[in-house]
């Protein structure tokens, strides 16, 4: 929570079957091919995840792998019962995730929500896919309410497998929701409209498409005292058991009544909140937001209330490097042991 990861020679992080596991607030920038496997991408490999209001911007590759995979004698890695939203990738030079199941096992890869999210003008090396999704990815995985966009609209924001031709296919955001409406719906194709980017500021314009555009996180099934059945109660946290952690405050309903979250129960899809609150079906359950909607991306276009911490914005010191000196080595080492990566 709250983290820089600024690796100049490697990928980020890596996050290997962590379950439960909350990873928020966080600014992912300045990946680099490294060594070992020459890879940029950061490993989001969870069980019962929750990846929301983290901020991916000038990496110089693809952002995030989440392609499950076998690794020796070890447990399957797998991104299983997550969800991902409220974040931004933005400016990046590859994609922002490569996705895929293990080969012959589609359930490494599955139910999964991609919601209220900013890809924007991703693989600026060469393209703009966001998303480059493997051929067994199981078809319960959903996107929706996110805004995927490349540098001009109608561009190509997935590369998806096409079992006919056996060969990758480039989607644009209204041809992925046409051909596959059950994994991609009401996604947004538009320039987001970021404060002032070229300075690092992904806050929003006041005349930003992604405004009040988002959707609530789920819905409320039935209330009774303190205990509230949702549609998907995967999206909150609850603390985790860790001492002095508190669980997510909702705000539900069109009065917009708050609570915290004392207990999720993911199998009986049930919110234990701090205290009884008035609603009825079909009643939206959310975070707090300030619009008729919440806004899509990680950094809100006004403070919420009650308030919340915004998330981390860029140090100072975390910029894009001036260009290099033509004339200057790209590498020096001397082979020694120790210098070898």
């Amino acid at each position: 929570r709250r983290n820089v990861f600024h690796a100049e020679w490697g990928r980020l992080f890596e996050l290997f079957n962590c379950s439960p596991c909350l990873f928020e607030e966080n600014v992912l920038a300045e990946n680099y091919h490294g060594s070992g496997s020459a890879d940029t991408g950061a490993k989001v490999l969870l069980i019962d995840g929750i990846f929301r209001r983290n901020l991916a911007a000038r990496n110089h590759d693809y952002v995030i792998a989440s392609a499950c995979y076998k690794y020796k004698e070890l447990p399957d890695f797998v991104l299983r019962g997550s969800r991902l939203y409220h974040n931004t990738f933005a400016f990046n030079g590859g994609w922002a995730w490569n996705l895929g199941a293990r080969p012959g096992s589609p359930g490494s890869g599955s139910n999964n929500r991609w919601l209220n999210n900013i890809f924007y003008r991703c693989s600026a090396a060469g393209g703009s896919i966001a998303f480059h999704i493997g051929s067994e990815l199981a078809e319960d995985n959903l996107w929706s309410a996110n805004l995927l966009s490349g540098e001009t609209r109608g561009l190509p924001v997935f590369l998806t497998w096409d079992p006919q031709k056996k060969a990758e296919l480039p989607l644009d955001l209204a041809a992925a929701e046409r051909a596959t409406p059950g994994r991609f719906r009401g996604n947004l194709d538009a320039d987001p409209l970021f404060t002032d980017a070229e300075r690092d500021d992904y806050t929003l314009r006041p005349d930003s498409p992604c405004r009040g555009r988002g959707e609530f996180l789920t819905r409320v099934v039935e209330g009774a005292g303190t205990e509230l059945r949702v549609d998907d109660a995967r999206w909150f946290y609850d603390g985790f058991d860790i001492p002095g952690e508190e669980g997510d405050l909702l705000m539900i309903g069109p009065r917009r009544e708050t609570a915290r979250v004392l207990r999720v129960d993911r199998e009986r899809n049930a919110l234990r909140l701090d205290r009884a609150v008035a609603c009825a079906p079909g009643d939206s359950v959310s975070l707090p937001y300030s619009g008729r909607a919440p806004d899509l991306g990680a950094l809100d276009f006004a403070p919420v209330q009650p308030p919340r911490e915004q998330p981390m914005r860029f140090p100072p010191q975390v910029r894009l490097r001036p260009p290099a000196d033509p004339a200057a080595p790209l590498l020096a080492t001397d082979f020694e042991d120790e210098n070898l990566e």
